[in-house]
């Protein structure tokens, strides 16, 4: 008699539930976060060689485009090409072991990777969270109930048209979920404009209130804006001050011929030691800095220039301001201008380039070694 031979089953493990929603779609996310220690001292960064941990790198990578995120298709032949062997699926098996090292399977039939598919999760709930938010600030616009987030979430997170739909009414009044209803935005003739009321036209009740008529102008012609007489281009004239001092003009537009006491006073009243003729040399050597070099400057108070020129003149220079005699040919530290403009280099003020001529002047003459002559019959061995 035949006796069949019963063998003891294997037990079967039940397999996990997926580790991420079938629905998680990362793939407008170009950046995946990488826990830098935790990935440092994995057993899968210690114990995996180069060409296992390479695949498995680039698996983590492919796993985070993958719908759901986080998850890998249990199939070798795409394993094998996304892991970088192509058709190649005979060499893929050898280090498929390692390169799946941590990796799970699911109930779905598919692969996940526990620390991926957290990483998979937060990008997810921040991505929800973001559209949730867009999504109440424009219901929030059209004046409808703003739902919560996680009856947005348990309906499958619809657009607006379905809010919007005959079933849910609008808000009448006050708030929805905390968030302030925001005022309509003005359209066109509403609002109010300085010096006159204007009336929607819904509002029929009101009559529109014209400017009270200006004595001296009843034809209602609008003053000018764009300059005046005086060249002032923002439309309000400005005269030239009593004591010589100008608004934004040239020394040529200034119309300043002589010294003027009050800039001597504002001098004397900066450096008692001042003296006239101090003063008068210091003019002269503005009216020709500013006729000569730079006659396109404007300056808004001349005065004020003046007394600043006054100030850079050492005291002892006894009349001669800054550093410069006139002595029938002007000359800085010594150095005459036209020696000056010829030697002056790129952004390199008059004064300064007076100075290093004066230290280049001062300066000893480098020694020169004599140069041997030899004879026309030497020969260098």
């Amino acid at each position: 008699m035949n006796m069949a031979t019963t063998l003891p089953l294997e037990p079967v493990v039940a397999l996990p539930d997926p580790l991420t929603p079938a629905d998680c779609n990362l793939r407008d996310f170009k950046y995946m976060p990488l826990d830098v220690v935790r990935f440092r001292d994995s057993d899968f960064t210690a114990l995996t060689n180069a060409e296992a941990f390479r695949a498995g790198v680039i698996l983590w990578a492919a796993a985070w485009h993958q719908v759901p995120a986080g998850s890998l298709p249990d199939d070798d032949r795409l394993l094998s090409n996304l892991a970088g062997f192509g058709r190649v699926v005979k060499e893929w098996k050898k280090y498929r072991a390692e390169a799946l090292h941590g990796w799970v399977k699911c109930n779905d039939g598919r692969l996940y990777h526990p620390v991926i598919c957290e990483k998979a999760r937060e990008s997810w709930a921040s991505k929800n969270r973001h559209a949730y938010d867009k999504l109440s600030d424009r219901l929030r616009k059209s004046g409808h109930r703003i739902p919560s987030l996680d009856e947005w979430l348990s309906v499958g997170m619809p657009g607006d048209a379905h809010w919007k739909s005959a079933g849910i009414p609008p808000e009448k009044s006050g708030d929805s979920a905390g968030i302030p209803a925001e005022k309509a935005l003005k359209g066109k003739g509403e609002g109010k404009v300085k010096g006159e009321n204007i009336i929607t036209p819904a509002d029929d009740s009101k009559t529109r209130v014209d400017p009270a008529p200006n004595p001296d102008n009843p034809a209602g012609i609008p003053p000018e804006v764009d300059g005046d007489s005086s060249g002032n281009q923002y439309g309000e004239y400005q005269p030239p001050a009593p004591d010589g001092r100008t608004h934004r003009k040239t020394w040529a537009q200034s119309g300043i011929a002589e010294l003027p006491e009050e800039w001597i006073s504002a001098a004397q009243a900066k450096r008692s030691s001042l003296t006239r003729a101090q003063c008068e040399v210091t003019f002269t050597s503005l009216v020709d800095y500013y006729t000569n070099t730079r006659p396109s400057e404007y300056v808004t108070d001349w005065c004020a220039k003046f007394v600043a020129w006054v100030l850079r003149t050492p005291e002892h220079a006894a009349g001669q301001p800054a550093g410069r005699s006139y002595n029938g040919t002007r000359t800085i530290e010594g150095i005459p201008l036209s020696e000056i403009e010829l030697k002056a280099q790129a952004g390199e003020s008059y004064d300064a380039c007076a100075r290093r001529l004066a230290r280049e002047a001062e300066r000893p003459p480098v020694a020169v070694a004599p140069v041997r002559v030899l004879p026309p019959d030497f020969k260098n061995f």
